[in-house]
């Protein structure tokens, strides 16, 4: 319930600048606004707003991911759906909190995809409080309040643009912004009054992919095959295991691309469902015979100004056919519906990869993706972090009984490190922050550390051979944890781990918590049920070490790669004693350095750290306080805060703490600020 004294407030303003506006006072003026519909993320300029402000905007927006936001900047951002898919609009104070809009008022804080839609974000810092404002009526509020000044990211949650950002086909058809709060009636005259804007062409790169998949499937899935439309190419490589009578590569309900057409004819084949099944005809020297348990790269490509579809095999013409189909938006790949029940791949398949095109490719761009499909085994070895398919473990949401299988030989990195995980969930070898035990996170809600009751430790184990298992006991509503084939403990609570997942990190990002360099992930499996621990100890007994696909080369010390290393330099993170450096002082750093992950550190302790490249890759100099704030220099002076790779350089940050900043210089030239300051002293990494 919103504070009544608050609410009073808040009426009085309001009322006062309905009097102002109608007392024959001039209407508001936007101090920054545009009208030009933008259809992807850029930064654009909100001009100088210290104070009250008044954000609005006319889009259709498109669902992202598990958030998707209207502007921000590095501190805060505006959400047309709070993270992690609430469903709700919101603004996020990063590292902080993620507020969402409490109803109140006509209209519905709830988030709306593909519609038209205005918005109004009525900054209030005088009452301490944020309004917004859906099609101009009064839709909700937050006891909060953000700063959204000058040069920001719009369709974007960050200036690096890369965060949080509107799925394709969003456009801000416009925008504006006020140095006060706006009443109700601007307001409502506001939305009232807005139309579309001109939207402009995007010209297409005809081989540019439009779709195409992040990982390998093991089973059955549905995808997003994009927009397309006039003629089209759809590439796949896989190893298929017949199915039944007729196996499919891809389809919806209206149409399949068929590996085996039906009735085991024995040939590639495209079937309009309830009018025909089509067989490809031969032609040129590839062969248009199904190719069961061995790699194969496949294009057909659905040519509408010859009306014909042709089929080539591993880069070569093997046929084509009097036909044309139309496969677009959601669509099913290892089966033939979206049911995913119909001509399924057996058991076994693997679908390494697939992508989609918006044109017909000519034969020698599709022999040159034929020749750089890449084959694999998805369940391992794996030297450094990937996306996998654990396949559907869950029924409606909610989570079955499994029991999940790793082998692998941990490097530390951070102060987490993961065997596996979504955006939702992490198995933990090592618990947040640095406990030193095995442990489950649910992001956002909690860190669980497996509790001792075994035969053998729940400590975290690097740099050696481990065989782990997690039995997942639904039932029982607890998660058993087995090291070696030892019960070592147990959660009093349950993951959800299904579908994509990576390994060796805890996010699909692929950036949160990784293992370190040099670590192996033998392999991963999952199990259905809950396995007993007998079965646990054979899987043990079984357990083998694959040789990596991708092993690091040794260096040759005759014919070193990289810069040459210096006596006493340092070639690994290493823990060194910064002396005494509480109060003023600066820290000089000379390096070259090599882009790691989403976020690479020159140096920090567990509360602090001095960033070469500002999370998430955004490509500047900053500094981090854990748990609070990522800072990013800003330019001033004839430097460069841009972040610095694989070449010599000198850096300096100097920790003013009597005038409250800190500035950077690099290669002995001022670059940037920032008003704020660190605190590394002592033992450092």
């Amino acid at each position: 319930m919103k504070n009544p004294l608050k609410e009073i407030a808040s009426t009085l303003l309001t009322v006062c600048a309905y009097l102002y506006s109608s007392s024959g006072a001039e209407a508001a003026e936007p101090i920054a606004s545009s009208d030009g519909a933008i259809i992807e993320p850029q930064i654009i300029d909100f001009g100088d707003l210290p104070g009250d402000s008044t954000y609005t905007f006319f889009l259709n927006g498109v669902k992202g991911g598990g958030s998707t936001a209207i502007a921000g900047n590095d501190a805060f951002a505006l959400k047309l759906d709070q993270w992690n898919n609430t469903g709700k609009i919101g603004f996020t104070e990063f590292g902080v909190v993620d507020y969402v809009f409490e109803p109140w008022g006509q209209g519905s804080p709830e988030t709306v995809f593909e519609e038209n839609l205005h918005l109004t974000f009525v900054n209030n810092k005088t009452v301490g409080e944020v309004l917004i404002y859906v099609d101009g009526e009064l839709a909700g509020y937050v006891d909060a309040n953000f700063d959204l000044s000058g040069e920001s990211g719009i369709m974007a949650a960050r200036m690096s643009l890369e965060t949080d950002v509107m799925g394709e086909g969003s456009v801000i058809y416009s925008w504006a912004s006020y140095d006060q709060v706006l009443d109700e009636d601007t307001i409502r005259e506001l939305a009232d009054t807005a139309v579309p804007t001109e939207v402009p062409e995007i010209e297409v790169d005809p081989g540019e992919v439009i779709a195409s998949s992040f990982y390998a499937h093991l089973n059955p899935t549905l995808v997003d095959f994009g927009e397309l439309s006039e003629s089209t190419t759809y590439v796949f490589s896989f190893k298929a295991a017949k199915g039944g009578a007729s196996t499919a590569i891809a389809g919806n309900d209206s149409v399949a691309l068929k590996l085996d057409q039906w009735n085991e004819q024995g040939v590639f084949g495209l079937t309009e469902f309830g009018v025909a099944d089509h067989v490809f005809e031969p032609v040129g020297e590839g062969s248009t015979s199904s190719v069961f348990d061995e790699n194969v790269h496949v294009a057909y490509v659905n040519d509408l100004e010859l009306g014909e579809t042709r089929l080539y095999v591993n880069g070569t013409l093997a046929g084509n056919l009097a036909a044309n189909f139309e496969l677009t938006g959601e669509a099913g790949v290892m089966a033939a519906r979206l049911s995913l029940n119909t001509d399924p791949m057996a058991n076994g398949s693997i679908m390494y990869n697939w992508a989609t095109y918006n044109s017909a490719l000519s034969d020698e761009a599709i022999a040159a993706l034929a020749s750089e499909a890449v084959y694999y085994d998805p369940t391992g070895p794996h030297t450094s972090p990937i996306v996998v398919d654990f396949g559907p473990l869950s029924v409606e949401g909610l989570p079955e009984p499994y029991t999940f299988e790793f082998f692998f030989n941990a490097q530390k990195a951070g102060v987490s490190t993961a065997i596996a995980g979504d955006d939702s969930w992490a198995l933990k070898l090592d618990q947040w922050n640095e406990q030193g035990v095995f442990g489950i996170t649910e992001f956002g809600v909690m860190d669980y550390v497996f509790e001792v009751d075994g035969q053998t430790s729940v400590e975290s184990v690097f740099e050696e051979d481990v065989h782990v298992v997690i039995v997942n006991d639904v039932d029982l509503e607890e998660c058993r944890l087995f090291i070696n084939g030892e019960y070592a403990g147990y959660i009093y609570a349950n993951f959800n781990l299904s579908g994509p997942t990576a390994v060796m990190a805890a996010r699909l990002n692929l950036g949160t918590d990784p293992m370190g360099e040099g670590s192996v992930l033998y392999y991963w499996d999952t199990h259905a049920g809950v396995l007993s621990q007998e079965q646990i100890k054979s899987l043990y007994a079984n357990a083998e070490i694959r040789d990596p696909v991708d092993p690091v080369d040794p260096v040759d010390p005759v014919d070193p790669t990289g810069p040459e290393v210096p006596d006493g330099a340092l070639v690994e993170p290493t823990l060194v004693d910064l002396g005494d450096a509480s109060v003023d002082s600066s820290l000089e750093f000379s390096f070259n350095a090599i882009k790691a992950g989403a976020s690479t550190a020159i140096a920090g302790n567990d509360s602090w750290a001095l960033k070469l490249d500002q999370w998430n890759e955004q490509g500047v100099f900053g500094m981090t306080e854990f748990g609070v704030m990522d800072y990013i220099f800003e330019p001033e002076g004839p430097g460069d805060t841009s972040s610095i790779f694989e070449e010599d350089v000198h850096v300096v940050f100097v920790n003013d703490v009597s005038n409250g900043e800190t500035r950077l210089y690099v290669n002995g030239l001022y670059a940037g600020y920032f008003e704020a300051n660190f605190m590394l002293s002592g033992e450092t990494a």
